[in-house]
């Protein structure tokens, strides 16, 4: 790659004094939320907060989402739990999570107990806006059963946020005004309890960020949307979905929306359907009301199933024509010839291994699996692959592609380091990563978790490196280890990267320690340079440490490909702050592209990360596919002008 220059990066800091109120007699002014239930209430300068209670058990994972529904309220949630002196503990705050002037807290509750949220506005009772709001509590995971308002009739399905891939027919919220495009998987606790309900022939507002929109339904929907469900029915064991009233809380809600409003949300028009998440409940799918553009009949039918394969968890297939492939799969195509392609299976035995109806040990040997792993709030989060091969056969990588120092979606942590980590079974072919985020309470880390198999790509070298880190006040002195665990070498000096053209390395930051002076401390970067086929990691301005991997890989056939490049945000860069270009690009240069009808993976790994001093400095290179299109979103913000990161973009191939 020619070395690495630092560029500048300009951006602009927001900084936001928080003021919280100190609860007192008022938590006795309160009321009951359920796990799964929605209140609402009002805000104005004589109530200006406002408590509601919950039970929930040690360990229960948990979210609870405050919305804005009239007037010109500036949502903000605080978490409060009252200790065993009788004294009450702040937990957790936020402002603008839910994006726009909504709020949003996901945490892990620590303790068994009675926990209250405070619903109020920004700087509580000196602050000038008003209105009504919704208050939305949900169970993500664990055992609870909470007591605090009346229990619902039925099963509950319960979900757990575990990133899965990316939806490039999905927008979320993005930092600092950006449209990008996002991963929010779904793993469904219990398949046989799921509930949904479709959209009135009349009319059903339905709130997307900002939004409301209108979506509706009629006879025709309804019948097309049976049949979808059936699909999956086919595709699992213990699947059912019941349908319930819109007002019960549904998982699913399905409905017909307009085009015009469709390419509103999308941000471009061609878009036949979109799934969102339930972030929290429910997951909406919308489908295009248009029937010049999806009839009634096949068409809305593939277009239900593959949206609703969106809801269960699935991203997009590399198999052109199939049930998850990007674009709709053309003329003659029906739910009953439209197959399920091996790389979605695969997606769904990960997710699901005792429901599919193939057997959960199925993995097809592409060579390679790749999920996505995402951490926030300081809760370490882990994700099981199934894998292929033989035994001994494996190489298993972590690649930091996102790290969210700073942002009104992921708080504000200035000292979050992470250390990504794996257990494998060789026996059962099973590895399990765990991303943890260090010395943090706040803040998200995303990373793609990858097994590949030396069968499929040779592996030339292994390089384990440790770096630690440079300061001179307090002194630490830095300097790198690096051990070859394809030949056992060890190293203190820079080892060369001896191997065959043709061949990538894969780079992977795995720790970034940020101990510095007896606090951590995020300001500290770090490098991982690739010249003159020798690798050199080292850390400066903090006393902390680096470690990782450097895999060095070829095709070992013509069956099996492998491409990279790097790119770069900062300021005098080619594609700097929130870029979004194509792949293969010439401007910058960067082959890395899609294979029709093979299996393709294209993801990226941070190996640069030059904060110049600044605890917030943030950055991300996201990299969707949608059929033999790449786009790659870069966004870097909140350093100062001589911050940048570079990131390597690694592409994956092999033969259906």
């Amino acid at each position: 790659m020619g070395g690495f220059v630092m560029k500048r990066l300009i951006c602009s800091a927001i900084v936001i004094v928080l003021l919280l109120a100190t609860p007192i007699a008022a938590f006795a002014a309160s009321d009951p939320i359920d796990y799964g239930e929605t209140v609402t209430g009002s805000i104005s300068d004589t109530n200006w907060n406002y408590f509601w209670y919950f039970d929930g058990k040690s360990g229960d994972k948990v979210s609870f989402t405050m919305r804005a529904t009239s007037g010109d309220l500036d949502a903000w949630l605080t978490l409060w739990k009252q200790n065993s002196s009788g004294d009450w503990d702040y937990l957790v705050t936020n402002n603008d999570g839910a994006g726009g002037s909504d709020a949003k807290i996901t945490y892990t509750l620590a303790a068994s107990g009675r926990y209250f949220i405070e619903t109020t506005r920004y700087q509580d009772k000196s602050g000038s806006t008003s209105g009504s709001y919704s208050l939305a509590l949900a169970l993500l995971s664990g055992s609870s059963s909470s007591s605090g308002g009346s229990s619902s009739s039925g099963s509950s399905s319960g979900y757990s946020g575990k990133p899965h891939d990316n939806w490039d027919d999905l927008t979320v919220n993005c930092p600092s005004g950006i449209r990008c495009i996002d991963a929010t998987a779904i793993q469904w606790s219990n398949l046989n309890a799921l509930t949904y309900c479709v959209a009135s022939a009349s009319g059903t507002t339905q709130k997307v960020g900002s939004s409301n929109i209108t979506i509706s339904s009629n006879s025709n929907y309804e019948n097309d949307l049976e049949e979808a469900i059936d699909y999956w029915d086919g595709m699992l064991n213990s699947f059912s979905m019941r349908e319930v009233s819109c007002s019960s809380n549904p998982d699913f809600v399905f409905g017909l929306i307009d085009d015009s409003d469709l390419s509103s949300l999308m941000g471009e028009s061609g878009f036949l359907g979109v799934a969102y998440p339930p972030d929290p409940k429910p997951a909406r799918i919308f489908s295009s009301s248009s029937s010049a553009s999806l009839p009634s009949g096949a068409a809305r039918q593939l277009n239900l199933a593959h949206e609703l394969g969106h809801g269960l968890g699935l991203g997009h297939s590399q198999t052109s024509g199939s049930m998850m492939y990007p674009s709709h799969p053309g003329a003659g195509k029906t739910l009953t010839n439209t197959a399920l392609a091996n790389d979605s299976r695969d997606q769904l035995t990960n997710n699901y291994p005792s429901n599919v109806t193939w057997g959960g040990s199925t993995i097809h040997n592409t060579g390679f699996v790749k999920d996505v792993i995402e951490a926030k709030n300081g809760v370490a989060v882990s994700k099981t692959l199934n894998y292929a091969g033989t035994s001994g056969q494996n190489v298993f990588l972590c690649l930091i592609e996102g790290y969210w120092a700073r942002g009104s979606n992921y708080g504000d942590d200035a000292d979050m380091g992470w250390n990504c980590t794996f257990n494998f079974d060789d026996n059962a072919r099973k590895v399990t990563f765990t991303l943890a985020p260090s010395y943090s309470s706040e803040g998200k880390i995303r990373a793609t978790v990858l097994a590949f198999n030396t069968n499929a790509y040779t592996l030339h070298h292994l390089y384990f490196f440790r770096a630690y880190g440079e300061n001179p006040s307090p002194i630490c002195i830095g300097g790198a280890e690096y051990n070859d665990h394809t030949s056992t070498a060890r190293y203190n000096v820079t080892p060369r990267l001896t191997s065959p053209s043709g061949s990538i390395p894969i780079v992977a930051v795995t720790r970034y320690d940020t101990w510095s002076d007896d606090e951590p401390d995020d300001d500290m970067s770090f490098g991982v340079y690739l010249e003159n086929n020798t690798f050199n990691a080292y850390a400066w301005d903090g006393c902390g440490l680096i470690e990782g991997w450097v895999a060095v890989i070829s095709p070992s056939s013509t069956n099996y490909q492998v491409q990279n490049c790097w790119v770069t945000a900062g300021d005098y860069s080619p594609y700097n702050n929130g870029s979004t270009f194509n792949l293969p690009s010439t401007n910058p240069s960067c082959n890395v592209s899609i294979q029709n009808g093979w299996n393709n993976e294209v993801f990226s790994s941070l190996m640069v990360y030059n904060a110049n001093g600044d605890d917030h400095f943030s950055a991300s290179n996201i990299v969707n596919d949608n059929g033999n299109t790449l786009k790659t979103t870069l966004w870097a913000d909140y350093g100062d002008d001589k911050s940048n990161v570079w990131f390597e973009i690694i592409g994956l191939k092999s033969a259906p």
